[in-house]
This record gives structure tokens, C-alpha cells and sequence, in this order.
């Protein structure tokens, strides 16, 4: 089962100029069960455009139309909070070589106007589907930000990777200079 994990910060604060602290959440998602499910939420009017135009909804006027299609509802007056709720695997319009190196999935909620998390848990339709979705709390610290690097690093995503510059090569070496071998295993 291919799992993407997908990085969110929240709540985070900064008590001095030294300290941070704050919880952070780490998503893991089950990408192909979003793609298999989100198309059983799409409307009769984009499901027609991706049996005409692309069955894999990357064209331009189909994901113009999924943008557009709770905001246009909006406009209307209608119930627009509780129409098209779920999340949509989906490639950018413009894709740069940055966002190609980084090789994640760009999930994209369809109700603008309610969380993500309402969007996600939405297409969660029994109990098995619950496993397709992982969210990982933890609290923020230090200690936790070099093991969730290191580990990133070690899959290849690193800023010498995403930033294929002087800079990002700068940053992962101020990165491994920082970082000895056993940094995460002492207290």
C-alpha cells in the first residue's frame, strides 16, 4: 500500500528567542484510495467532463471546474457548506521543477469553506476506510523537528534535493554539520 506523508505545523509557538514549542501534526495518507474514492463524490457536471476530456481530471477546464464549482454554488445562495466534501489528488496547473523533485501528492480539499479535515473525513464512507487516513500528534521540540530531518533526509528530501541550488546545497550542509551520528540517541 503506497502511504504519502504530507507535513502540517500547527499551533506553533515561540516563547523566547531559543525556544520553540507547539504541537505539529504528521498526515499519512493512503493515495490511492483517494484517488479511487474522490470520484464517487464528483457532480453529475464534472463527472461528465472527466468521461469526455480526461478520466484522470488533469486537464486545465476540469480542475477549473472543481475549483469553481462550491464558490458558483455560493453565488447561487444555496447550502454550499454541505456540497462537495472531500479531497482531490491533483496536479497543479504550473508545475515547476521544484515542485517535481518534491514527488509528494498535492491534496486538494473541493469545499473551500470547510476544514480539511471535514473535506477528508467526509469520503471515509466505513471502517475500513478510517485506515486510510493516519494522523500522527506530536509535540514540538528540537529534538523531534531533527529526528522528522534526519528522517526525511534519509527518503531523499532534502533541501539540496527540492532547492537545487547554492542555497539549498548551503542549508543541507549547515543541516549535516549540525547533526552528528548519535544526536538522537542521547538524551
Amino acid at each position: 500500500m503506497e502511504k504519502d506523508i504530507a507535513l502540517k505545523l500547527s499551533g506553533y509557538i515561540e516563547n523566547d528567542k531559543n525556544k520553540k514549542s507547539g504541537t505539529f501534526s504528521i498526515w499519512c495518507f493512503n493515495r490511492m484510495w483517494i484517488e479511487k474514492t474522490y470520484k464517487s463524490f464528483l457532480p453529475d457536471s464534472i463527472l461528465k467532463l472527466y468521461n469526455e476530456i480526461d478520466q484522470f481530471g488533469k486537464d486545465v477546464k476540469i480542475q477549473e471546474a472543481v475549483l469553481n464549482y462550491v464558490p458558483d454554488h455560493k453565488k447561487k445562495g444555496s447550502n454550499y457548506k454541505e456540497i462537495f466534501k472531500s479531497v482531490i489528488s491533483m496536479t497543479p496547473f504550473y508545475m515547476n521543477e521544484r515542485l517535481d523533485r518534491q514527488k509528494g501528492s498535492f491534496l486538494l480539499p473541493t469545499n473551500p469553506y470547510v476544514s480539511f479535515e471535514e473535506n477528508l473525513f467526509n469520503m471515509v464512507q466505513n471502517k475500513e476506510d478510517i485506515f486510510n487516513i493516519i494522523k500522527i500528534n506530536t509535540e514540538y521540540t528540537d529534538k523531534t523537528l531533527l529526528y522528522l530531518l534526519k528522517m526525511l533526509d534519509e527518503m531523499n528530501n532534502n533541501s539540496t534535493v527540492l532547492f537545487n541550488n547554492t542555497e539549498g546545497l548551503c542549508q543541507q550542509i549547515n543541516f549535516k554539520s549540525r547533526l552528528p551520528n548519535d544526536a538522537l540517541t542521547t538524551n
